[in-house]
């Protein structure tokens, strides 16, 4: 997905739903799933991600989330 193609998706979602705040969820043990808010540190540019797999050898620049 495209940071343009999720822009539009955002603003369908606000449009509908109103202006939510944002969360990650990661995965839990115990509690089944944990929401965090979305913050600045959350996400940035990392120039050598890896989306099709450490094992592709395909790096590209990305906008990456992480919790």
């Amino acid at each position: 997905m495209l940071i343009s193609e999720l822009i539009k998706r955002l603003e369908k979602i606000k449009a509908e739903e109103g202006d939510l705040n944002v969360c990650l969820s990661e995965n839990h043990d115990y509690w089944g799933s944990l929401q965090h808010y979305l913050k600045e540190d959350n996400l940035g540019v990392y120039s050598y991600a890896q989306p099709q797999g450490p094992k592709s050898g395909e790096m590209e620049k990305a906008l990456v989330f992480w919790p």
